[in-house]
């Protein structure tokens, strides 16, 4: 037996390294190093082999953010939903509502963004995530043009970012505020907004929304001089990105061609992924295309077009899956069987809490009768030993009493 000890020590050795291999810190490191796939394959091994709720769970929530990053927004929200069957915790919950909300937002499914957001909403209530929350439904709101509810939740959203003096969530407000005049061609008072965001004690700026409201108004001139403030400014690629498009195409409007092509093939250096397209993309490609057939460069311009039509198609063919599948009604059954499986949860711990607390009750009882018959008995023993404390006292007080006497004789 003892020959066999250091071989079984090092089979429990290897088995505690293979099976440490299959967890959500490693399926973590996966995705960080941008190795999806790793992360995906990593996350079905925990989910077919762990018996830990919340590590389930979390490996599908993992897999969803990895489809997600992998443009399989489908397969993302079928994982991000699965994980809700796991996950107890509310914020958990709520996050997961958030993020379903933010897929269906890139690809202009307004309505089952604002039924999710609502969702994350009412299911966890942290001030700072409620702020953010209600600011992601205005976005939903705006785009619909329901332009009254977008603006009550930034007023609350900005409320809540006063009383707890969070810039960030007060210059996002004002941001969108501002944005919500502009789609109401009410320039002045979107200027006003922005303005006062930039304004506050916080490092980012608006001046791309500034240079794009001047553009509106036809102030050719102080637009440029923002949108290349904004380039100047801003660190993200994404906002420099956006800036070249729209100063490419102000400059294209003006017949500035050789600048717009600059401004638009600076956009193209700076786009972000042809893998996870966005309709601000396409258009850029589109807007590219036009200024190659004004300097007569054919063969670019049909290249160009070519790569936005790519880019359309992939966009809406993402689009009409998730259209197909999620539809508001399936949505709302959907959230409806969750909010049912949480019910049932709810009035089986509560019983399995009135049955412990009934039992912790009797035993207490139990426990009261056991303490106050020793009580009783220790007591009548006190008494008892008292009682002959004192008998004993008296005798030697009568021993005493007599041996003076007798001195006194």
């Amino acid at each position: 037996m003892l020959k066999n000890f250091p071989v079984t020590i090092l089979f429990i050795l290897l088995y505690q390294i293979c099976s440490g291999q299959n967890t959500i810190d490693n399926v973590r490191r996966h995705f960080d190093q941008k190795n999806y796939e790793a992360a995906i394959s990593l996350s079905e091994k925990i989910i077919q082999e762990s018996e830990n709720s919340q590590e389930i769970g979390d490996a599908y929530y993992f897999s969803a953010i990895s489809f997600k990053k992998l443009s399989e927004p489908t397969k993302a929200i079928d994982q991000y939903l699965k994980s809700l069957e796991y996950y107890e915790d509310p914020e958990d919950k709520a996050s997961v509502y958030n993020n379903i909300a933010s897929i269906f937002l890139a690809y202009h499914a307004y309505e089952n963004t604002i039924l999710f957001v609502t969702e994350a909403i009412n299911t966890q209530v942290d001030s700072v995530d409620l702020g953010r929350r209600l600011l992601n439904r205005a976005i939903a709101y705006k785009q619909l043009q329901k332009y009254d509810e977008a603006k009550e939740d930034i007023s609350n959203a900005h409320n809540i970012a006063i009383a707890l003096n969070n810039t960030h969530l007060q210059y996002r407000a004002g941001n969108q505020l501002g944005l919500i005049h502009k789609d109401m061609k009410e320039y002045d008072k979107a200027l006003v907004h922005f303005s006062n965001a930039n304004s506050l004690d916080y490092p980012k700026k608006t001046f791309h929304n500034i240079a794009n409201v001047y553009d509106l108004k036809g102030e050719t001139s102080t637009a440029i001089q923002f949108f290349t403030k904004t380039i100047n400014y801003t660190k993200r690629n994404r906002t420099k990105f956006i800036a070249h498009k729209d100063l490419g195409n102000l400059y294209l409007r003006e017949g500035e061609s050789r600048l717009a092509i600059q401004n638009l093939l600076n956009a193209v250096e700076l786009f972000p992924s042809l893998s996870n397209p966005e309709i601000e993309d396409i258009k850029t490609f589109k807007s590219l295309a036009n200024c190659y057939e004004i300097l007569e460069e054919n063969e670019l311009a049909l290249a160009t077009m070519y790569d936005a039509f790519e880019l359309s198609v992939k966009f809406n063919q993402i689009k009409n899956e998730l259209a197909d599948k999620y539809t508001k009604e399936a949505i709302l059954k959907t959230l409806e069987e969750h909010r049912t499986k949480e019910q049932i949860k709810e009035e089986t711990t509560e019983h399995q809490y009135t049955v412990s607390g009934v039992i912790s009750i009797s035993g207490l009882i139990i426990l009261g009768l056991i303490l106050l018959i020793r009580n009783i008995k220790i007591d009548f023993k006190r008494k008892e030993i008292l009682f002959k404390s004192k008998e004993l006292a008296k005798l030697q007080l009568k021993e005493k009493i007599s041996a003076a006497a007798g001195r006194f004789k």
